[in-house]
This record gives structure tokens, C-alpha cells and sequence, in this order.
């Protein structure tokens, strides 16, 4: 006996492209405030190194001009699936970093899962690849 919607397997490309499309547009449009703010929003988004053991206060800055400007630039590379590998596993790596921050503060427990949860979906992301609707169709 068939699974009743196992026809919808034909179309698992369609799922791959609404994965990366959704995801790089919300890191994208999330970044994009922090990236416009300057020099001070760019040092309070870098503190999340502390969390990780890196208490190194000149690095708050360009960690966090690197991370805002992954997060806009790497959140359009996902969603037009651009080094699509590439760009989930360092994005993976910066929402990894930033969830462990809110470990040490009063968030509450639903921001720490979405943080957890968009973290995951960048891992599958770099597993599964760009799809088919990508600008590199063999990924990088």
C-alpha cells in the first residue's frame, strides 16, 4: 500500500526551493537593520564572541560587520542559491553563535528554539544543496 501523499515526492525540488527562498529572505531582511546601523550596532551585535569564549573586545567590531553583512549579502546568496553550501554553513555558524548568547540572558525560551531551529535549517540547507531553481544547480 502507497503512503496517501507519497506522489508529492516528484516535486521535493519545489520543497528545496521554498526552504531557501524563505529562509535567506528572513536572515536577509533581519540583518539589514543591524547593517545600516554603524560602527555601535555593528560592536553590540559582535558581543555574541564573548559567549563563545572570545572575550576579545576589538574583535566585537569586525565580527560583527562580518556577521550583519553575511546575514544581508548570504541571505540573498540563499535565496537566488548562490554558493548556497558555502553561505548555509557560515550562517549556520553566526545563528549558532548568537543562540548560544541567549543562553546567558533573561530570552525567553521560544527565541532560543527559533534560533535553534533556523541554525537546523541552514545545516539541512548545506546537506541538501541548492536544488533545482538555483543560480549554481551543482553547488560550491
Amino acid at each position: 500500500m502507497k503512503a496517501p501523499l507519497s506522489f508529492l515526492s516528484k516535486f521535493d525540488f519545489v520543497g528545496v526551493f521554498a526552504l531557501r527562498v524563505g529562509l535567506g529572505a528572513i536572515v536577509a531582511v533581519q540583518g539589514f537593520a543591524p547593517f545600516i546601523g554603524g560602527a555601535k550596532t555593528w560592536k553590540d551585535v559582535g558581543r555574541g564572541l564573548a559567549n563563545v569564549g572570545l572575550d576579545q573586545p576589538n574583535l566585537f567590531l569586525v565580527f560583527g560587520l562580518i556577521s550583519v553583512m553575511l546575514q544581508v549579502f548570504g541571505g540573498f546568496c540563499i535565496v537566488v542559491g548562490l554558493f548556497t553550501r558555502l553561505t548555509a554553513l557560515m550562517l549556520s555558524v553566526v545563528v549558532a553563535i548568537h543562540t548560544a548568547g541567549l543562553f546567558n540572558t533573561d530570552a525567553p525560551l521560544l527565541h532560543i528554539l527559533i534560533g535553534a531551529q533556523i541554525t537546523l535549517a541552514f545545516f539541512s540547507l548545506l546537506l541538501i544543496g541548492p536544488g533545482r531553481f538555483s543560480l549554481d544547480r551543482r553547488g560550491v
